[in-house]
């Protein structure tokens, strides 16, 4: 016993003294000393939210979580990564599928417990130290984000920073041993390498984490990488037309841009486009149906019975509440569903001031700020579709949403931000 107190001692201090060492590295290179405090702060939230997310999963559900399901499991394969080292290349080079696992069948969860399985063999098996290990993970990529952002589009950097940093909602549900953790960390470095790219040519290396980024993205959470893509295809597709036609005006930029993502995306569905395999209807209908069973649906679309296109148009706006905004304070019931649902109408209201600013206050934008502004709404609306339609399930949905609420907070508080409204905090930010 007192040899396992004393290794457990030993991983603690070598993976806190690592974490600190990186963090230190970190700080030194990407970030400015003006923003010390926030950087602080910011860090102090993480913390607080990792142990906070660890505690509930562990402590408050009277059932088997993901968390702990995906510690036990990946605790099971790194004990036959110790007996059979070449099991590693196997598993994640020839795709060998590890025997006594009960994820196995589900590759997007047995590729996330692949991950941790390499990650317990420095860190002894540890929850805890796994959880931290990938709030970290997202923290370091969110600032690694801002860092571009502050460089190619300053303007939006207050915003973005608050809306990714200290947005309670977007803190928990990126933080501790969940799946959303580590792809939210993946798709940030994901977007900081594409603003390098419009503005600047990418280097080799950069190219190679970008490809491996988007593959553990592909692994873990496909639709991540989809609707990223999505949006990326058409930016580039459009800009070059752009290019080739002389476009000058954002406005004409943005409505190409538009026709160009809405060409794309019917293409796809036409063409039939299937991921692992499993059709985008194919998708819909299965969440439904496991949903269903496991008597946890809140939302439930009756044009599944006709299971074609067509039959999902008149349920887009209710797709689209549902992917957004629910569950509303008047649909809450549960402690963490009132939280969620404190949050979603909070968005609400912001959405109505912050579409009433722009149409009072248009003149104050540039025409380059209305393109990005549009880009990432379109990136919004794009996600919360497919996740309104596919999850029907509020408790799963507010982890879901986090590949596209957080920026849909930035956009918003960047509209409240030019006006006198947003001052104070402005000024508290610049302060810190």
């Amino acid at each position: 016993m007192d040899n396992q107190n004393a290794l457990a001692s030993f991983y603690w201090l070598f993976n806190v003294i690592l974490m600190c060492i990186i963090l230190y590295v970190f700080y030194i290179k990407y970030i400015p000393k003006e923003l010390f405090k926030l950087f602080i702060i910011s860090l102090t939230f993480k913390i607080v939210a990792t142990l906070s997310v660890g505690y509930i999963f562990l402590y408050y559900f009277n059932y088997t979580t993901d968390p702990q399901t995906f510690q036990f499991e990946s605790n099971s394969l790194t004990y036959k990564f110790i007996e059979q080292p070449k099991l590693i290349w196997s598993l994640f080079v020839e795709n060998v599928t590890a025997k006594g696992l009960n994820y196995t069948s589900q590759t997007r969860s047995y590729f996330f417990i692949k991950i941790l399985a390499i990650l317990n063999l420095f860190t002894g098996s540890n929850y805890w130290i796994n959880s931290f290990w990938l709030s970290l993970f997202c923290f370091v990529s969110v600032w690694y984000l801002l860092q571009k952002i502050a460089i190619y589009c300053s303007n939006f950097y207050l915003p973005t920073a608050f809306a990714l940093l200290l947005v309670p909602t977007t803190i928990f549900w990126t933080s501790g041993l969940l799946k959303e953790t580590i792809c939210f960390g993946l798709l940030c470095i994901l977007i900081r390498n594409y603003l390098v790219f419009l503005s600047d040519k990418l280097k080799t290396k950069s190219i190679i984490i970008s490809l491996i980024i988007s593959y553990a993205l592909f692994a873990i959470k496909f639709y991540y990488l989809g609707a990223f893509l999505l949006i990326i295809v058409s930016m580039y597709s459009s800009k070059q037309i752009s290019g080739y036609l002389k476009f000058k005006n954002y406005y004409s930029k943005s409505v190409l841009f538009i026709s160009v993502l809405f060409i794309i995306s019917l293409l796809a569905n036409t063409l039939s486009i299937r991921i692992y395999t499993v059709g985008i209807l194919d998708l819909i209908y299965y969440n439904h149906i496991m949903f269903q069973e496991s008597h946890h649906v809140n939302f439930y679309f009756q044009g599944l019975k006709e299971y074609n296109y067509y039959s999902f148009l008149p349920y887009l706006h209710k797709a689209l509440l549902h992917g957004l905004l629910m569950p509303l304070p008047n649909y809450a019931y549960s402690f963490f569903e009132w939280i969620e649902a404190i949050v979603n109408f909070s968005t609400l209201v912001l959405c109505f001031v912050s579409g009433y600013l722009v149409i009072k206050n248009r003149s104050d934008y540039s025409k380059k700020e209305i393109y990005i502004l549009i880009i990432v709404l379109l990136y919004v609306l794009i996600s919360a579709l497919a996740m309104g339609f596919s999850t029907p399930n509020w408790g799963s949905l507010a982890r879901y949403k986090v590949m596209y609420f957080p920026f849909l907070h930035a956009i918003l508080l960047y509209v409240l931000s030019k006006t006198t409204l947003f001052d104070k905090l402005s000024s508290i930010f610049k302060t810190i």
